[in-house]
């Protein structure tokens, strides 16, 4: 009973086919059970979760997983950059990599603002997230530590971004404190031992 995805598939419905295998395992239809036996997913149907048939569904496709059944279909239907931003957003640090090795063209974008970002580059991005996995991917990648978004009120840097915890992670890869960054009130340690306040 394997499925095949369409040439152009759409992930919202992907989802509402999952929450339909959901609800039809949880009423006891029989090629619903047969699906969640098959891919040795033991849930009684009072304890499935939309997890658990998002799982299902993905194996049914003939994908390890639903975040890869998700990946395959955005490299269908997303351009490279919404792919990156997707992954960014996400805090997928292997999928960035990827996206990037697949296109590298977009290693000379990833200082501009990213798409559906508020006018952030990547970095900026991943730092609100704290996602020292993918800054560092973005580093290694042409990413610049030191790149600032473009808004009206002036460019915003990774150090205005940050969480407190992640400025010693950010100046060890080389962020220098900009006047912009006076904007936050704490204090942050400097690489030489000395301590900055903010203010």
């Amino acid at each position: 009973m394997s499925r095949q995805l369409p040439a152009k598939p759409n992930l919202e419905h992907l989802k509402k086919q999952a929450k339909e295998l959901l609800r039809d395992f949880q009423q006891g239809k029989p090629d619903a059970i047969e699906l969640f036996r098959v891919f040795a997913l033991d849930s009684a149907p009072s304890h499935a979760k939309l997890a658990d048939a998002q799982h299902v569904l993905a194996r049914d496709y003939g994908f390890a997983s639903w975040p890869r059944l998700k990946e395959r279909v955005e490299s269908l239907t997303l351009t490279p950059a919404e792919q990156l931003a997707a992954a960014v957003r996400a805090s997928n640090a292997r999928r960035v990599g990827r996206v990037l090795e697949e296109h590298p063209e977009l290693g000379a974008q990833l200082n501009d603002p990213m798409i559906n970002h508020g006018g952030l580059p990547a970095i900026l991005a991943a730092v609100q997230r704290s996602d020292r996995s993918t800054i560092d991917v973005l580093l290694r990648t042409g990413g610049d530590i030191n790149a600032r978004g473009k808004s009206w009120a002036g460019g915003r840097g990774v150090l205005d971004e940050c969480a407190p915890d992640m400025a010693p992670f950010l100046f060890e890869r080389g962020a220098i404190i900009s006047f912009r960054f006076h904007d936050r009130n704490r204090e942050i340690p400097a690489r030489s031992g000395r301590r900055y306040q903010c203010s």
